[in-house]
């Protein structure tokens, strides 16, 4: 039976902890029911549109897992949360989405999950540096899960906004930009990294990041298919010399992650809008 895994990576060069958590429900197909109360129209004309609207069910069940679609559902979650705390959302940048989804396809493709990329340890600000990206303060969360696909997304924000270093970063009211990035892996596991920058119109800052260790939390009563992050911090200076810190979830009293809310796909929604539509224009041609 297939279980989903809980991976927790802090800060470098701490270790990762892995678990498992109860497994999940196979997926299922999704149904749709009707009910219908129509005059006088004939029960072959109902039947035709009730396997309609099924058949456009089974069609966006049937939707592989899009990595572009879930940055872009990470993008409007993060700035719902942002704008529901008081914080002005953050700009899209595509510079930064290159980078993040360049983070997220290497730890995939050479199975790894740090702030440390191998062989030689260097990070995700040299990154931005030999990109000519310019920044006064950037900041990296790292997150992954097996989660089912139509929530995955969300079960990565809720891990963010649970966890006090976490949420900090993604409401920092200093940031400006963001990038997000996702890869699926083996086995639906699919790896996010979220960027975060306050953009400078000055030349652009040299940040060496320093890493600093913090003892790792193991939070009580874990639900089944919780995101674990990571996440780094940098800040850098109009002054020559910027330094940059790289620090990790601090050890607060454990406390239970959240249970997850489970949605439709996004994704799904525009396809059965138009299949509906379609259903409904056929409808009214056969009254």
């Amino acid at each position: 039976m297939k279980t989903s895994s809980t991976d927790l990576a802090w800060g470098p060069p701490a270790g990762a902890i892995d678990a498992t958590a109860p497994a999940h429900q196979a997926k299922g197909r999704h149904a749709l029911r009707l009910v219908c109360k129509i005059g006088t129209l004939h029960g072959r004309r109902i039947s035709l549109l009730l396997l309609l609207a099924l058949a456009a069910v089974g069609i966006t069940s049937a939707l592989a897992f899009d990595p572009q679609q879930a940055e872009q559902e990470l993008i409007i979650l993060t700035n719902v949360d942002r704008t529901s705390n008081g914080v002005p959302a953050l700009v899209p940048d595509q510079a930064l989405e290159d980078v993040a989804r360049f983070r997220s396809e290497d730890m995939v493709t050479r199975n790894y999950f740090s702030h440390l990329i191998p062989p030689d340890g260097h990070q995700v600000f040299d990154i931005l540096k030999q990109r000519g990206i310019n920044y006064l303060r950037a900041g990296e969360n790292l997150a992954r899960n097996n989660s089912p696909d139509h929530i995955t997304v969300q079960t990565v924000e809720q891990a963010f906004m649970n966890s006090p270093r976490h949420r900090a970063i993604l409401l920092c009211p200093d940031y400006t930009n963001l990038g997000t990035g996702v890869a699926e892996g083996a086995e639906g596991l699919k790896v996010y990294t979220v960027l975060f920058t306050q953009v400078s119109s000055e030349a652009p800052a040299t940040a060496t990041p320093t890493a600093t260790p913090t003892p790792e939390p193991i939070p009580t009563s874990p639900p089944s298919a919780v995101t674990t992050p990571e996440d780094q911090v940098a800040s850098a200076s109009p002054t020559p010399a910027p330094t940059a810190t790289a620090a990790s979830i601090p050890s607060p009293t454990p406390t239970p992650w959240p249970t997850r809310v489970e949605l439709s796909p996004a994704r799904s929604i525009g396809l059965i809008q138009q299949i509906v539509r379609r259903i409904l224009s056929l409808f009214l041609n056969l009254g």
